[in-house]
């Protein structure tokens, strides 16, 4: 293009063929072997007709060399009455009649075959004139012996005919030469065309395998590797329109899905923390505030009742009763805050919690902890959490005998796993194991639930610990 520098100019060139759709591909791949099927029929067409032509051509040869040497055979009897009229024979004259007869007959469906044709007919015309010119003499004399301008015509009519059966040969076997040559143009014709059609089709087929079958299955896979959660697959972005605008749709809605798990990943690991700095403070106030209020204010209540051993009995048990009640709502307000985030958590790790929480169950629980050290307070107070509920299923739904649970440090991820021996058949979609997802998931984590029916139920919790894919609480 003038104007433009080459690199432009290439970038222009290069625009403009992605630009050509695939339907505009799919034509001009589709019509190559149909130019060439096209080509190939013509070529055995126009063979064909020369073919015939020259068959025509060459049984005209055939049929005037026939009718030539009819009239030479002909022209022949006539000969041999005249003889026969030298030695006085009396059928002579009446066997030199009618091999005229013949030889004039001859002459004309000669001519008549000959017609027009170029070089052919005026030969024939010399052939037919020196026959007849033989045959208009009369015929000789008993004894009397053949006159010498006989002999000249006769002799002028050999020579011309065979001059014309040599030719006449000779162009027919030119002529079936020439149809042999075609004969052997139409089927190469034919079967260059067919060659060349298959490997017209084999290389459209090649082609459409790789501009169109290899990108879209491509483009399936990576659409199945999005739906897996695998974002950051990325497909070629070129060839047709059409397939350039597909990857370039997916490779767009991958990053923007990415991009969206990243933000809700982060809002999530937010909410978390603060949910997690929430409970703590709560935590602390409820245990540092009013359960040290309720356990004051029971000691006091058990001091009045020292002091009223004189009083009624009445009074003395009204007062044990409130003295019962603090002693009660103490003991729950350390339920709910041991439920919120135990203190041996924030103050020894995570086994001395799991440790804590395997005494206070009802059913009998192996704790078994591998940890190099204290994991960081948000996974700590993830795992413990989901160990938690793990093991108040267990309690409430699984009708197990027994639950284990092991926490341990591999390949540089926190693994907690919680089994038992119950009904199994746990359903995932349930909004329990779907919260504890959530909450896993909101440290970076994975959570996968094992639960076969009649084989008790696995559930295996895993954090990343690198700085890079765990997101912390500050």
């Amino acid at each position: 293009m003038p104007g433009l520098p080459y690199g432009a100019e290439r970038a222009v060139e290069e625009d403009a063929a992605v630009r050509v759709g695939l339907v505009g591909r799919v034509l001009l791949s589709a019509g190559v072997p149909t130019l060439l099927a096209v080509a190939a029929f013509v070529a055995m067409m126009v063979s064909v007709g020369h073919l015939r032509d020259t068959q025509s051509r060459a049984a005209t040869s055939q049929a005037l060399v026939i009718a030539a040497e009819g009239l030479s055979r002909a022209v022949g009897q006539v000969e041999l009455a005249d003889r026969g009229a030298l030695l006085a024979d009396p059928a002579a004259s009446e066997a030199r009649r009618q091999a005229a007869q013949r030889a004039r007959r001859q002459a004309q469906n000669l001519v008549a075959l000959a017609g027009d044709e170029p070089g052919t007919g005026a030969r024939a015309g010399q052939v037919v004139a020196a026959a007849r010119a033989y045959l208009d003499m009369p015929a000789p004399a008993a004894g009397a012996g053949i006159a010498p301008r006989e002999t000249d015509l006769l002799a002028v009519f050999t020579s011309r005919l065979e001059t014309f059966l040599g030719g006449e040969r000779e162009t027919v076997t030119a002529l079936e030469s020439d149809a042999d040559a075609a004969t052997q143009r139409a089927v190469a014709a034919a079967v260059v065309g067919l060659i060349a059609s298959l490997v017209a089709v084999v290389g459209l087929g090649i082609y459409l395998t790789g501009a169109v079958t290899l990108p879209v299955r491509r483009a399936a896979e990576a659409a199945r590797e999005f739906t897996g959660g695998e974002l950051t697959t990325r497909l070629p972005v070129g060839g047709a329109r059409e397939i350039r605008d597909l990857h370039q749709a997916l490779n767009t809605m991958a990053a923007a899905l990415a991009t969206a798990r990243e933000q809700l990943a982060a809002s999530r690991a937010r909410i978390m923390s603060a949910g997690w700095q929430d409970r703590r403070e709560l935590e602390r106030n409820l245990h540092d505030g009013l359960q040290q209020r309720l356990v004051a204010l029971g000691l006091d209540v058990r001091a009045l009742q020292a002091d009223l051993a004189g009083e009624p009995d009445g009074l003395r048990d009204q007062v044990a009763e409130i003295g019962d009640a603090l002693t009660a709502a103490t003991a729950e307000l350390r339920e709910v805050v041991h439920g919120i985030q135990p203190a041996v958590l924030t103050s020894s790790g995570l086994p001395a919690a799991l440790r804590a929480m395997a005494r206070r169950s009802p059913l009998p629980v192996e704790v078994a902890a591998d940890l190099p050290g204290r994991l960081p307070p948000d996974v700590e107070s993830a795992l413990y959490y989901i160990a938690s509920e793990a093991v108040t299923n267990a309690v409430k739904h699984a009708r197990a005998g027994y639950v284990r649970v092991d926490v341990r440090v591999r390949d540089g991820a926190a693994r907690l796993e919680v089994g038992d021996d119950g009904v199994g058949g746990a359903d995932e979609r349930g909004s329990g194991l779907v919260g504890l997802r959530d909450r896993i998931e909101a440290t970076g984590g994975r959570m996968l639930v094992d639960s076969v029916p009649g084989t008790g139920t696995t559930l295996t919790a895993t954090v990343p610990l690198d700085e890079e894919s765990t997101p912390r609480y500050p």
